[in-house]
């Protein structure tokens, strides 16, 4: 059996899905967790005592570490544990890559979304479109090639390699996302000849796409399309710890904030006593988001008024919609096509589902 995956590997969260057919039925698996991992620093049973988690402690054999030029065995908290740990995100120049993180974060999707009997996996991973410059979709390619791991999750192991391996510019796969079907076939023939824009929302960039409707089908704008680095949630988080630090006196970590307004609901403990910081957290959303809608407005100009729908996307696309729609009246969130579509979680998972439907209009092409 080949299993085609595809991996949306953001900085903030990964979002995977696996493709394959038993039998007639076609299977698709899905996970989505928090791109972060940190070493665990013993075998024991630390971390993980309750047991009732869905939390990832991940074993792996054959990885390069990053005090080890060959490769080791090594223990991660990977996803919700290692926000859990204070496991840290970690990047450094957009065309580098951490290639330990890099071999952790897909190894632990593909072990959790494979079936058993799988002989070969396709991978489908994506890099933001300005990231395509100069090497490094090949520096990508030439990393995840390398990887041959044995990994166990929760006492289960799986082998871990890649056969085919393509690299796809997210912000695009939302647009297949939208107008293909799981047969690689036009699903919303109206959107499929319309002109319309995408905004994908990320932990990093935001991707903006803009596709014209002509004589000859639909074309995607180059100059209208692009990534805006260090504009994604990483920047709202980062306003956020500058008001809390100027209102409280209090220091705290991007991702402990995260976790404060995803999972407390904006209410926290601290040696001061406390806080709420909800007031804070809107006027950061108003700031963050004026300042991203004023970079894609002037990339798009004119051709903003001829679109018939803008699609928001991205992990935190619900969380923001409003926010966005004050600017652009035309706002749908992907996966509200239509009125009668309820696909709650294509937002999310808009650049998985679409590299795969990429793969499957060029299959059905053939």
């Amino acid at each position: 059996m080949v299993v085609q995956l595809s991996v949306d590997l953001g900085f903030g969260f990964v979002k995977a899905v696996a493709l394959y057919k038993e039998g007639t039925e076609l299977v698709k698996k899905k996970v989505f967790f928090p791109s972060l991992v940190k070493r665990k620093l013993s075998t024991n049973g630390f971390g993980n005592m309750l047991g009732t988690q869905d939390d990832y402690i991940v074993d792996i054999t054959n990885v390069i570490t990053s005090e080890h030029t060959e490769p080791t065995k090594a223990v991660y908290y990977v996803g919700d544990s290692a926000v859990t740990n204070s496991g840290k995100r970690k990047w450094t120049d957009k065309g580098e890559f951490n290639r330990e993180d890099l071999t952790v974060l897909l190894s632990t999707a593909s072990a959790l979304l494979i079936p058993k009997d799988a002989t070969e996996v396709h991978l489908h991973v994506g890099l933001p479109m300005n990231y395509f410059a100069d090497e490094n979709a090949e520096k990508l390619h030439n990393y995840i090639s390398d990887i041959d791991s044995v990994v166990e999750i929760k006492g289960v192991k799986s082998d871990v390699k890649f056969g085919e391996i393509e690299i796809k510019p997210q912000g695009i796969g939302g647009y297949f996302d939208i107008v293909f079907d799981w047969n690689g076939r036009v699903r919303n023939d109206e959107l499929s000849k319309a002109s319309i824009g995408m905004i994908n929302i990320g932990y990093r960039t935001v991707e903006y796409l803009l596709a014209r409707s002509g004589r000859n089908g639909v074309q995607f704008l180059e100059d209208k399309s692009g990534s805006l680095e260090k504009a994604g949630m990483n920047s709202f988080l980062g306003t956020v710890q500058s008001k809390i630090l100027t209102t409280y006196d209090i220091e705290l970590s991007k991702e402990m904030i995260e976790r404060i307004i995803f999972f407390d609901e904006c209410v926290a403990d601290t040696k001061k006593g406390r806080i709420d910081i909800t007031s804070l957290v809107e006027d950061a959303k108003s700031i963050y988001t004026s300042d991203v809608i004023s970079m894609i407005k002037p990339a798009w100009g004119s051709d903003e008024e001829t679109l018939k729908s803008i699609f928001l996307g991205g992990g935190s696309a619900k969380y923001l919609f409003d926010n966005y729609k004050e600017s652009f009246p035309n706002l749908v969130l992907h996966g509200k096509e239509t009125e009668s579509e309820k696909r709650e979680d294509a937002h999310i998972f808009s650049n998985a589902y679409g590299f795969l439907k990429m793969w499957l209009v060029g299959q059905h092409a053939k």
